[in-house]
């Protein structure tokens, strides 16, 4: 993830881990429901600039929680972007068909008859 000039981003990051573990109090959550969050990735097309992307695939995590963080090198001598590398974790994931890519709807033809619009 790159971190913006507020620092929304890593602020976000810090307070999920102050979720899962206070550092402060050194204890942690009494149960998951406590820390554990949704999360959605997509896969998109790559189209930029003038063109929408388009979404190719899509994942909801659910049970998600943070499993390492690492801030990497944060320096003022050099104007490269701050950038946050997360490692997350899931109790499920479910893929749902939306674009056109993986799990998406195909209609079958057997013939000259079409059948269903399973995967």
């Amino acid at each position: 993830m790159r971190d913006d000039v507020n620092n929304s981003v890593s602020k976000l990051v810090g307070e999920q881990i102050q979720k899962q573990f206070d550092f402060f109090e050194q204890s942690s959550a009494a149960s998951g429901i406590d820390y554990k969050f949704t999360s959605r990735i997509e896969m998109l097309d790559g189209g930029n600039g003038a063109s929408t992307p388009g979404i190719l695939e899509t994942w909801e995590l659910y049970g998600s929680y943070v499993e390492s963080v690492n801030y990497n090198t944060l320096a003022y001598n050099t104007s490269d972007p701050a950038t946050i590398t997360l490692s997350i974790r899931y109790d499920n994931a479910v893929q749902t068909p939306q674009g056109t890519g993986i799990g998406t709807a195909v209609t079958r033809t057997i013939g000259s008859l079409s059948t269903g619009g399973g995967i």
